[in-house]
């Protein structure tokens, strides 16, 4: 089995994106690493919890579920993509190119484990939802999402403002945690919780533009009972909040449809509320990368990348996270053209 290689079937590929899933932790690691190009071996050397031993009984587990298949001349293409979101072409190309690799790279999955027991609320209370979301906009969007589902949202944004959230009687019954923050690392809060007592039993979903199989790996091997890739999908999103609580049944549509989320004034209002402030996040990363200040840079257009396309700005999401890959390689030519070329997407979309 060392020399197979496995790929995802569609059954395989919609376990990644439909928002809930039955596998266990170890089937779930497992399929995450299948790409329909590395071998069996090599897969088992990369899991991080799974040991290498029992890696071939996973694989043939997940082979038996229907969820993987031996790749092959009908087989061998893989999901090394898996579409989260589309990205669209950005203003130039310079962002179409950053577009390109990230359509190769990228790994968009919408994974959420479901709870084998429901959480109950307090009388006459809805389950409380904590939002770690660096973007103000995107974080009271989806407060308003969850509302919309039947949840108590409140956000934090820093760590002080974390640490009060879990400091509350009772504690938040769900964390949906973003990973790049602004004085905290999203990792380290999930170790933090999972090292607590009080808080270890909160489930928590990442909610995430760090879209590699290492990313996706290191939430689920940390604790996270969910992983989700920024541009979000509502319905995802939803069908993963309540898995995790152990509410609902698979498959159930969200409370909100399509229709009436694209008439929702609230929503129209936040995308508004986005665009108008677009050239103020603009005056600022041209400030930072003048001043050669990377770090603050890297961080913005992180989180412009996973807000503007959540947002309705698809263009400008994916200008931002062309520039975000240029400086992840260290690339600061590369970094100034993508500069003007998000500045070009963001004046097109105002």
């Amino acid at each position: 089995m060392a020399d197979e290689v496995y790929a995802l079937t569609e059954r395989g590929k919609s376990e990644l994106q439909g928002g809930a899933t039955s596998c266990t932790p170890r089937e779930l690691e497992i399929l995450v690493l299948v790409d329909g190009k590395a071998g069996a071996g090599a897969v088992a050397a990369r899991a991080k919890s799974v040991p290498a031993a029992e890696a071939p009984g996973v694989l043939q587990r997940l082979l038996q579920l229907g969820l993987i298949q031996k790749a092959g001349a009908d087989a061998g293409q893989g999901y090394s993509f898996i579409g989260g979101g589309e990205l669209l072409s950005s203003a130039s190309r310079e962002a179409d190119a950053g577009t390109a690799d990230l359509r190769r790279n990228g790994y968009y999955v919408s994974i959420a484990r479901r709870a084998a027991q429901a959480r109950t609320p307090a009388a006459g209370k809805a389950l409380s939802v904590l939002i770690v979301e660096d973007d103000p906009v995107l974080a009271k969007m989806l407060g308003h999402l969850m509302t919309l589902e039947g949840f108590a949202p409140q956000v934090a944004f820093r760590s002080g403002e974390i640490a009060a959230a879990f400091g509350r009687e009772p504690p938040p019954d769900l964390v949906l945690l973003d990973v790049v923050l602004p004085d905290e690392d999203g990792f380290a809060v999930l170790a933090r919780m999972k090292g607590d007592a009080r808080l270890r039993a909160i489930p928590v979903i990442m909610v995430t533009g760090r879209t590699t199989r290492e990313g996706v790996m290191r939430g689920l091997a940390g604790g996270a009972d969910g992983y989700v890739t920024k541009p979000i999908q509502y319905e995802a999103l939803a069908n993963g909040v309540k898995a995790v609580l152990g509410l609902g049944v698979a498959g159930e549509p969200p409370a909100a449809s399509a229709e009436q989320l694209g008439a929702d004034d609230t929503l129209s209002e936040l995308r508004r509320e986005y665009r108008r402030g677009l050239p103020l996040k603009l005056a600022r990363i041209e400030e930072l990368a003048k001043a050669g200040k990377l770090e603050e840079l890297l961080r913005m257009a992180h989180s412009m990348a996973g807000a503007a396309p959540t947002l309705g700005l698809a263009p400008v999401g994916a200008a931002a996270k062309a520039l975000e890959e240029a400086l992840l390689a260290k690339d600061p030519e590369k970094a100034a053209r993508l500069v003007a070329a998000l500045r070009a997407a963001a004046k097109a979309a105002a």
